[in-house]
């Protein structure tokens, strides 16, 4: 009888744990947006490059892309606002971030929107002068990260001409 018991109990919390996954999964959805570090470029003797990243829209949706933030190891470290850009599914654009600090390790955040009211309530307030750049956390974004990207390679300033 206690052995009977012990197996009800089992396939009981076994049953949850699926449930909860599932569940999960559907509440917690997945990035729209893929972000692809794709490189350093422009090498110029003095200057930071450029880092050059693609952006696609995986989902099944238009997503509207909003702007960008830089994500160091300690937290946030810059936010740029680019405007809104509607990307439909398997739509993409590249991002050229310019004058890249020399952080050692870095990822990119690209800020979008896919949901109709999340949509209509950013571009309603982001179009007021009631937020500012530095309140974009207040609003609904969803964030699609980049893996980390090592920071840019330092290109040492070329020497001065002696007379």
């Amino acid at each position: 009888m206690n052995k009977g018991r012990v197996i009800i109990v089992g396939v009981i919390a076994a049953l949850l744990i699926v449930a909860f996954t599932v569940l999960y999964q559907v509440v917690v959805q997945q990035s729209p947006l893929t972000v692809t570090f794709l490189g350093y470029t422009n090498f110029v003797p003095g200057r930071l490059p450029f880092a050059l990243f693609a952006v696609t829209n995986t989902s099944t949706r238009t997503v509207q892309r909003w702007a960008w933030e830089i994500h160091l190891a300690t937290g946030r470290a810059a936010l740029a606002e680019l405007g809104a850009v509607t990307l439909k599914p398997g739509q993409g654009e590249y991002l050229e971030l310019t004058s890249v600090e020399a952080w050692p390790i870095w990822r990119l955040a690209v800020l979008s929107t896919g949901t109709s009211s999340k949509r209509n309530w950013n571009q309603l307030l982001t179009s007021t002068s009631y937020v500012a750049s530095n309140q974009w956390d207040q609003l609904q974004f969803d964030r699609s990260f980049s893996p980390w990207v090592p920071g840019p390679p330092l290109v040492p300033a070329p020497p001065s001409a002696k007379r």
